[in-house]
């Protein structure tokens, strides 16, 4: 799921909205009058309730699935990746941010790409969106960026981290030798490009699509999350009831993202921080005690580089994003009951 908050227009998903922003949604189905545009798109277009129903779509999307009036159909109905689709539908209406999907047609070996844009009429708000059949050379040519970007992160882990470490290793020597102001700045220069080199890794790592996930009981990863980062001023609250919260994740980027977000209550809200994780109806949420962010911030967190504290690598929060997004998952950024900040993580089902 990759979310546009530029709201740059796709070029077919741009005509499509315009051309549904030109017309009225009537009785569960597209004006017979926005018809012939919407065929001459020659892109699978479709105009979905907030439910997830389907209200119109044009005479590609009918052809290709054989959908019909009858049938009350969900665009979930045709493509095999239901959460994911349901995940785009969310966040467009929770964000309004155009959203775009990867999808396989049902039963079929066709991919598609599923784009969602938010449109409000004076009757009521709907989803329009536009499928792009996605070519064999795509989808080839993005397993050969993923092999690239993790042929860079092996260099970037061994011929960075390795000189890293040896000046690190000189540099304990000589602190032993003599500790001066100026040897401290070095360490903690040191310190940060290591923090950068992790959270660079993390972060190039953590995009692709979860295509195997386990099914793992959240509380004990929670846990052994908060052993590893945690001070030892910092208290966890677990605010689960009595029943155990089994999710189906990739354990390995789950710890990422509950790591993420620890270390950034530590960070923001001080060593001595309370944190409290608790369950949602379709997720969990991670909040603290600390000052909280402001308005601006919520907006722009997520943002690779984007950081309130002085020594952040503005890497952390993009973790967590891009692993929700990766899953399937929605994300955000609100105030907790203690007007701290609180990151609430849903659409797990």
């Amino acid at each position: 799921m990759r979310r546009d908050r530029g709201h740059h227009p796709a070029t077919g998903l741009g005509r499509a909205t315009w051309v549904i922003r030109m017309g009225t949604i009537r009785d569960e189905r597209i004006d017979c009058e926005l018809s012939a545009a919407l065929d001459a798109l020659g892109d699978l277009v479709y105009v979905l309730e907030p439910s997830g129903e389907l209200a119109g779509w044009n005479d590609e999307f009918a052809d290709l699935t054989d959908c019909t009036d009858a049938s009350d159909p969900q665009l979930t109905d045709f493509f095999a990746e239901p959460a994911h689709i349901d995940g785009a539908r969310e966040l467009v209406l929770d964000t309004g941010e155009r959203v775009t999907v990867d999808a396989s047609l049902d039963g079929a070996d066709r991919s598609y790409e599923l784009s969602f844009d938010r449109v409000g009429t004076d009757d009521a708000t709907v989803l329009v969106g536009i499928g792009r059949e996605v070519a064999s050379e795509s989808l080839d040519a993005e397993r050969r960026q993923n092999e690239l970007v993790e042929e860079f992160a092996g260099h970037v882990s061994h011929d960075i981290r390795n000189p890293l470490q040896v000046a690190t290793a000189q540099l304990e020597l000589a602190l032993d030798e003599c500790e001066t102001e100026r040897l401290q700045r070095v360490n903690a220069a040191l310190s940060r490009i290591d923090r950068l080199i992790t959270d660079s890794l993390t972060l190039a790592r953590s995009g692709a699509d979860v295509t195997e996930p386990s099914a793992v009981d959240l509380e004990p990863q929670v846990r052994d999350v908060w052993e590893a980062v945690a001070t030892e001023e910092a208290t966890l609250r677990v605010d689960f009831d009595d029943e155990a919260v089994e999710i189906s994740v990739d354990t390995a980027r789950l710890g990422h993202l509950l790591e993420q977000l620890f270390d950034n209550a530590v960070t923001h809200a001080g060593p001595d921080v309370t944190v409290t994780v608790g369950t949602l109806e379709d997720g969990f949420y991670v909040a603290d005690d600390g000052p909280g962010l402001t308005v601006e911030d919520r907006e722009y967190v997520f943002e690779s580089g984007y950081s309130t504290a002085d020594d952040g690598t503005g890497f952390g929060l993009a973790i967590v994003d891009r692993i929700a997004v990766a899953h399937g998952w929605i994300v955000r950024a609100t105030e907790s009951e203690s007007g701290g900040a609180r990151f609430e993580v849903t659409d797990l089902s």
